[in-house]
């Protein structure tokens, strides 16, 4: 069975649309508070533009089905179950990311000469990736910046290796680049590097320095063109309010600026590689790069890795900040080497047909392996949702009604609407609403000193090394926790883990 993006997840059940989240409901925002430039700023708005037909269609069938009965600016916005259409929006996004993934793949595949029989090996690796799949799932910015960013690497590809002319190669990949771009701000380091390669890799069109120089100048000119249509043009003021939040310093680290904290940086990039790819995987790509140089198929090999090269000076090394979901652009790379190194072992280790059968066994058993413990535990926390299982087990051991505090969880985390509708939720006045949120606001009751049990999140953004927040001390007595098994925490390198633990109070509330 071919594993591919998007095959099993997770439907969402936690509706808690973000004031500064580009999706699954910012294309909403952008319309809807069109006039309000100094919100839904963190992200370039170009995705949710794209989403907007999508979200168009899904709209108008909800429509005639009699979802809607007048529209509104106040909630329920006038949908009958405004919870199962927003339900439903996610889904959508879901599916263009996934969509999204597939692409990805499938431009992968169009780098692979001559070992096609082999693509098999770094298509699999990819897809059965716990990092990669888990964003194949999701409606984040990773998967759309990155396929914007595979479409402007296969038209580069037709420019410095196959000498295409302009308008079907470096035309078409600046304006993929802008779209990259205009999806996420972190495709601008992999961008500066197509502009390096065409700076300094000569083709049959431009051979000399001087028509280098002229086509590194096309494809700048065209790509602020093509930015200013699909980033900048559709609101100018909300552009430069992202444009201020970009350059500002908004992503704190511990690690120092210095030449201490960059040895430190790149150590730990090199670590989360090890941890997302797996040392067989980045050996089998390093076989790979040995065999694209001994075939004289250098070019190739740069073309793969110096937009990996700017990525890493421009956006890695700048911050001095690395997650999982930042090995995103290495997958293209990768998947390409992994299948020239499997296959040129093939052919000069295991070139007998019982040596090639059992090395194609050994690469198959690794699959299999990297399946079991990367995508089946991403998969399980995302299909086991433990919000659902709250909302299930819940009235067992609370009666429905009853007023119920929750802390030490972010907005995006909070009980999903089997909850809130069933309990009077409260929060502390210190417990701030994180990432705000209009809906995960309007959610609470006031806060009643007297209320008996609270529910305790996980306290992070789904990663346990991603503490966040100071939360205010509740002390009680256990009554149940909704807990993920150890097997799939220990091998979860995305943030999908939330869990819950409902206590009895035994102490009183923090003063405020």
């Amino acid at each position: 069975m071919l594993i591919v993006p998007g095959l099993f997840w997770g439907l969402p059940s936690a509706l808690t649309p973000q004031v500064d989240a580009p999706v699954p409901l910012g294309p909403l925002l952008f319309v809807a508070e069109y006039g309000k430039a100094n919100l839904n700023t963190v992200y370039p708005a170009f995705h949710q533009l794209l989403l907007l037909p999508i979200y168009g269609v899904g709209m108008a069938v909800y429509w005639v089905v009699g979802g809607v009965s007048h529209l509104s600016s106040v909630w329920p916005y006038g949908f009958r179950d405004v919870s199962f259409f927003f339900s439903a929006l996610i889904l959508l996004s879901n599916l263009v990311s996934a969509g999204m993934g597939l692409i990805i793949l499938y431009i992968s595949m169009r780098f692979i000469e001559p070992h096609k029989s082999w693509a098999w090996a770094g298509i699999l690796m990819a897809a059965v990736n716990g990092v990669f799949i888990y964003y194949c799932r999701t409606s984040t910015l990773d998967i759309p910046y990155n396929c914007w960013w595979a479409v402007t690497l296969f038209f580069l590809w037709r420019y410095l290796v196959q000498d295409k002319p302009l308008r079907s190669s470096l035309i078409p990949a600046a304006v993929a680049a802008a779209c990259a771009v205009g999806s996420k701000d972190q495709a601008v380091g992999l961008v500066i590097g197509a502009g390096v390669l065409i700076l300094f890799c000569g083709t049959r069109q431009a051979g000399s320095f001087t028509a280098r120089v002229r086509a590194a100048a096309l494809f700048t000119l065209l790509l602020l063109m093509a930015y200013g249509v699909v980033a900048i043009l559709p609101n100018p003021a909300r552009w430069w309010n992202h444009a201020r939040f970009v350059v500002s310093d908004h992503a704190p680290t511990p690690i120092p600026l210095s030449p201490a904290g960059e040895v430190q940086i790149f150590w730990l990039t090199l670590a989360w590689l090890v941890k997302v790819f797996t040392i067989p995987v980045l050996a089998l790509s390093a076989v790979g790069a040995y065999y694209l140089f001994q075939s004289r198929r250098a070019r190739e090999f740069w073309i793969l890795t110096v937009p990996l090269i700017t990525y890493y000076c421009v956006i890695v090394a700048k911050t001095r900040v690395f997650y999982p979901r930042f090995s995103l652009p290495f997958f293209i790379p990768v998947i390409v080497l992994v299948t020239h190194g499997a296959a040129f072992l093939a052919e000069r280790l295991f070139a007998a047909p019982r040596a090639r059968l059992a090395w194609t066994a050994a690469v198959g058993a690794f699959l299999v392996f990297r399946f079991a413990v990367s995508y089946v535990p991403v998969t399980y926390a995302q299909v086991f949702d433990l919000k659902r299982q709250l909302a299930a087990d819940l009235p067992g051991v609370l009666p429905p009604g009853s007023p119920l505090l929750i802390s030490h969880m972010q907005s995006y985390n909070y009980p999903n609407r089997g909850v809130y509708e069933s309990y009077a939720l409260m929060r502390l006045p210190q417990d701030p609403v994180q990432p705000p949120s209009r809906h995960a606001g309007g959610i609470f009751k006031p806060l009643d000193a007297n209320v008996a049990y609270f529910l305790w999140g996980s306290g992070n953004a789904g990663l346990p090394w991603n503490a966040v927040g100071d939360y205010p001390a509740l002390t009680g007595d256990l009554v149940r926790e909704w807990r993920y098994p150890a097997w799939v925490k220990a091998n979860v390198l995305v943030p999908c883990i939330f869990e819950f633990a409902l206590y009895r109070r035994t102490g009183p509330l923090p003063a405020s």
